[in-house]
């Protein structure tokens, strides 16, 4: 490299080498995604866990039902997992609409005489942030979300849904 910049020609002058020698791209490309397979899972029992209550129960259903077939034995413990915290997240949302935004907390000098009252705001929201990040970390996981579904290559253009609409409908008409 000279004083004012590279020399035209020199060796790791950041050009060509030579006059023969295409520019290499000053960005690398990114590798073409490849468009995943769906496959049907070995038979396997989705029934909801007994550790889960009512609103874990009807998650984990709605789940199951809305995409069959894609969960299989691996899945089970995120999803266990995803429930656990929609039941989570709906007691401190319950808790939270009882309770209120803001709490009263009682004021104490160091002999122990209560003092007086200030306002904190409520532990349960905190707990809400927190559990929300969570499950959005593991509804990407679970492809819950159209854009993971994007990402992995699960999206079902229209042009394929319009041709399985109209293959059921001249099913229907078969019969």
């Amino acid at each position: 490299m000279g004083r004012r910049g590279p020399i035209p020609g020199a060796p790791n002058a950041g050009g060509p080498q030579s006059d023969h020698e295409p520019q290499r791209p000053s960005r690398r490309k990114r590798p073409a995604t490849a468009a995943l397979t769906v496959v049907q899972s070995r038979d396997i029992d989705l029934d909801h866990p007994a550790s889960l209550g009512k609103v874990g129960c009807a998650t984990w259903d709605e789940i199951v039902d809305s995409i069959p077939g894609r969960h299989d034995h691996l899945d089970l413990p995120t999803l266990t997992r995803f429930c656990e915290l929609v039941e989570e997240r709906d007691r401190y949302r319950v808790a939270l609409e009882n309770l209120g935004p803001l709490l009263s907390e009682p004021m104490v000098s160091p002999s122990g005489a209560v003092v007086g009252e200030r306002i904190v705001p409520n532990p349960a929201e905190q707990m809400l942030r927190r559990i929300d990040k969570a499950l959005d970390v593991l509804s990407a996981v679970l492809a819950l979300s159209p854009g993971s579904r994007a990402r992995m290559g699960l999206t079902v253009s229209q042009a394929q849904l319009t041709a399985e609409r109209f293959i059921a409908t001249m099913r229907k008409d078969a019969r």
